[in-house]
């Protein structure tokens, strides 16, 4: 049984954003297991929450498959956001969205592009600014996608040249808090 909570709070300083050099994509076919957060009720207890914080945090480490690792994105500072809707009647879930703005078109980011389209599994990890924590799309039963991608090269010579992408995911939690490792370099 999960006790009372007081929950929320103001803060003073400001704690939206994401942290534009941290965010990892990997295939989920990359992993050789991926970590979750604790149920809500299981036959098993060792895989129920006991805190109400169990109900929204991965604690273990994602293992990749030998020779992979997580891409990771350098996006555009302060364009970059979470937004989670509640979706559903009777059994409700959440539908997160990533967006990811990046800058250019070297063949870098539009061969990952490539490597990402056509609605395979992933898993992706973005780092709040405020808070420092690790936000997850996609779990072990239900990978993110890349659900929208639009480069940009904008007719001005100011104008934009850009990426935009869009990872989404429909999950029992709002982008739940990963704690785990992140593999971003080859052995």
């Amino acid at each position: 049984m999960i006790n009372l909570e007081n929950i929320g709070g103001t803060d003073i300083e400001p704690t939206g954003g994401l942290v534009h050099n941290e965010i990892y994509v990997a295939k989920m076919e990359d992993f050789e297991s991926i970590a979750e957060t604790k149920k809500m009720d299981d036959s098993d207890p060792t895989r129920v929450a006991a805190t109400i914080e169990e109900l929204a945090t991965i604690e273990g480490n994602h293992v990749l498959k030998t020779g992979k690792a997580f891409i990771k994105l350098n996006a555009i500072q302060d364009k970059n956001g979470i937004e989670s809707s509640l979706i559903g009647d009777a059994k409700q879930v959440f539908e997160n969205k990533l967006t990811v703005v990046v800058q250019g078109s070297d063949p870098k980011l539009l061969g990952s592009l490539r490597l990402l389209k056509g609605m395979k599994p992933l898993i992706v990890l973005a780092r709040e600014s405020g808070s420092g924590r690790l936000r997850q799309l996609g779990s072990k039963n239900y990978g993110a996608i890349l659900s929208e991608v639009t480069p940009k090269v904008a007719a001005e010579k100011e104008g934009e040249n850009n990426v935009t992408l869009v990872f989404s995911d429909k999950s029992v939690v709002a982008g739940p808090i990963y704690k785990g490792e992140v593999t971003t370099t080859l052995p």
